[in-house]
Parts: structure tokens; sequence; C-alpha cells
């Protein structure tokens, strides 16, 4: 994986389209796009960068700057992809009340060391707290970096050629 880190910010609307509902849109919500109310499950980001094995997974929440600072800053000290779902409630479209019903269903979680590594315990964090958010590192593990893996690559290829290899080379080794 790329050396990278991703900031997914979630409103849970497409609230500069006037209210269209988004795919993390709450089943049950009216929105402008679903009057009668969202019938879909909404998509779990964290679920989701768990399925693309993400190495570094992380939530924080915009009505808590200091802790999303330090989830931003942990997720960029990371070596490997790193993932923070920042929710960042609309105002415009839900008003200054959606911080606060955010804020009451807020969870903040410290798994051990073991749990962070484990794909399966982070996962059954996000299902065990149905109807709350989660906030924190859900999930971290080492996964050498795709710099990492060519500098090795190109190491094995010096010492099999005896001299440094073209770029066309080097792919010929991922593309037979």
């Amino acid at each position: 994986f790329v050396d990278m880190t991703y900031i997914m910010m979630d409103n849970f609307i497409y609230g500069l389209t006037k209210g269209q509902v988004s795919p993390t849109t709450p089943k049950g919500d009216l929105t402008v796009s679903t009057p009668f109310a969202s019938i879909d499950a909404p998509l779990d980001p964290v679920k989701l960068a768990l399925a693309f094995n993400v190495s570094f997974i992380a939530r924080a929440f915009a009505g808590d700057l200091k802790h999303m600072t330090d989830m931003v800053r942990l997720a960029i000290e990371h070596k490997g992809f790193s993932f923070v779902h920042a929710i960042s409630p609309c105002p415009t479209f839900r008003g200054m009340d959606e911080f606060k019903r955010v804020r009451a269903a807020v969870n903040y979680v410290e798994p051990t060391a073991e749990e962070l590594a484990s794909k399966a315990a982070a996962f059954e964090r996000e299902e065990s707290f149905a109807g709350k958010i989660n906030l924190g590192v859900l999930y971290s593990a080492y996964r050498p970096t795709y710099e990492e893996e060519t500098a090795i690559l190109r190491q094995r290829s010096l010492k099999s050629r005896g001299r440094a290899p073209e770029m066309q080379e080097l792919l010929g080794e991922f593309m037979p």
C-alpha cells in the first residue's frame, strides 16, 4: 500500500445539493430525494475500509476537535494507507441540533494492542455498538508500504543482475 492518509468528511447527507440522500444517510431519514424516508441501510465506511485491507482506521467527530486532531496526526504518522472517518454534521441542512444528536451517540473506544491488530475484533466492535458511533483508533496493523516493497524488489534485482535494473525490467517482475 502507498503511504498516504485519506480523510473522509461525512455529514450523512449531500447538504450542498439541498439535502439529498447519501450512501451514509441513516435508514428512515427524510430528505429531498427520499420524502417518504430513506429505505437503504447506510454504508459503514469503517467496515468498507476493513474489507479493503486498510492498515490504519480511525473515526473522529468535528464536535471534538482535539480528538479529531489526534486521530489525523496518528493517521499521518502511520506508515501505510490510513483512513480517518471524520463525522462532520451538516448544520445547513440539519441544523445545529445534529451536533447534539451525534455527540449523544458517540462512544470513545480504546482497544488493546491485540484488539487493534484484529480485523475481526474491529468489525465486531462496529457491530456491537448499534446506534452508537465508535470514535478513536479502530484498527491498526503493520504492512510493508509500496515504497518498502519496491526497495526490497530493487535490492533483489541488483543482487541477481549485478547492476541497477531499468524501470521496464522492474515492471517485468510484476507482469510476466
